[in-house]
């Protein structure tokens, strides 16, 4: 945990540790201003903020992306190619 008690590195990984209860509750009391940006955001609602939109940005459509390849079966690449093939000039 660092010095803040907000991120701690481990092997490679970067994980989020607990914010003290009463850091949480003030938090989450302003989180909405602070999202709205009717207040300045503090760092916890950043990390927060960050956290929210990596997971709605990137992770989520690069698990459909993951999902929907894996669904995929070799005569329908095949297919895929075959069509790919005629509209080459």
């Amino acid at each position: 945990m660092s010095r803040h008690g907000i991120l701690s590195t481990s092997p490679g990984r970067w994980a989020v540790s607990r914010i003290s209860r009463k850091a949480a509750a003030e938090t989450g009391a302003n989180r909405d201003a602070m999202l709205e940006h009717r207040i300045a955001r503090d760092l916890a609602t950043e990390i927060y903020g960050t956290i929210e939109a990596l997971l709605v940005d990137e992770i989520r459509p690069a698990i459909e992306y993951l999902e929907a390849a894996s669904r995929v079966t070799a005569a329908e690449l095949v297919e895929r190619f075959a069509e790919d093939e005629t509209r080459r000039p």
